[in-house]
């Protein structure tokens, strides 16, 4: 039943210092081909977006990635994610070495795929409506945008006429005088 190329993923962190191994995560094998040095398994790499306990781990100590299984079943690999927070036990509860606050099998595999009901985007709408950004911040979006334009338009010149007309039509689109 274990895969080698797997969708979901099982890895655990473990320390540089005693060689313990000290947190058990899922991961869902995702490519970011923008990017050269990409690893499909980037939440097991990943140092954001971790508990204050994990933090403070790794502050103290090196560690190192190691992948454990892989498998097409999102429930097979929520299984064996409990099968090893038992096994290793979790330091809140006095029971082993790991800073897992959960027992583990209650993954968030869908929370960034979530969809907003039209209640939901028009309150998120509303809340924008004459949010003014200071000038400091639109010239940093400014020259975000310069350095890393929208790919069709990148390397692409355009006629100050055209330029003109792009203005018109955003300035008429936001209900603005056209200068």
């Amino acid at each position: 039943m274990i895969q080698q190329n797997g969708k979901y993923y099982l890895y655990r962190h473990i320390r540089l210092d005693n060689n313990e191994v000290f947190y058990v995560g899922v991961g869902t094998k995702y490519m970011d081909k923008r990017k050269k040095n990409a690893t499909p398994y980037r939440r097991a790499f990943i140092q954001s977006l971790r508990s204050k306990f994990w933090k403070n781990i790794v502050a103290k100590t090196s560690f190192y990635v190691e992948i454990i299984c892989e498998s097409d079943s999102y429930e097979f690999i929520e299984e064996k994610e409990k099968e090893f927070i038992a096994l290793y036990g979790r330091k809140d509860l006095g029971t082993g070495t790991l800073c897992n606050l959960t027992d583990g099998g209650k993954g968030q595999r869908k929370v960034h795929n979530r969809t907003l009901t039209d209640d939901h985007k028009k309150k998120i709408s509303e809340s924008r409506i004459g949010a003014k950004f200071s000038d400091e911040h639109r010239k940093k979006m400014s020259q975000a945008k310069k350095n890393n334009p929208v790919t069709p338009w990148k390397g692409k010149t355009f006629s100050e006429e055209h330029k003109q007309n792009l203005r018109k039509a955003k300035l008429k689109q936001y209900g603005k005088t056209i200068l």
